[in-house]
């Protein structure tokens, strides 16, 4: 499960899951499943949003795009131990 804080600077940022894209390190798209983002209290302006996937050993990334643009794109390490 990926876990992201989206938080705003004057106003709520609440992404979808539709937004969210993950591949492993061979190009093959990971599904994603998730619940709608949730208001954190504690933070003005931020919401939580729990994303699942199935991820194999290896280099894997995750994609955020809005409206057709790329809002940021993280790079990752899986490791089984």
């Amino acid at each position: 499960t990926i876990t992201l804080l989206a938080q705003g600077d004057t106003a709520v940022i609440n992404p979808g899951r539709e937004e969210f894209t993950a591949r492993d390190d061979q190009g093959r798209t990971v599904p994603l499943t998730g619940t709608g983002a949730t208001a954190e209290p504690a933070r003005p302006n931020a919401t939580t949003l729990h994303l699942t996937g199935h991820f194999q050993t290896g280099s894997a990334q995750l994609t955020w795009r809005h409206d057709g643009s790329v809002i940021s794109v993280w790079d990752f390490v899986i490791e089984l131990d």
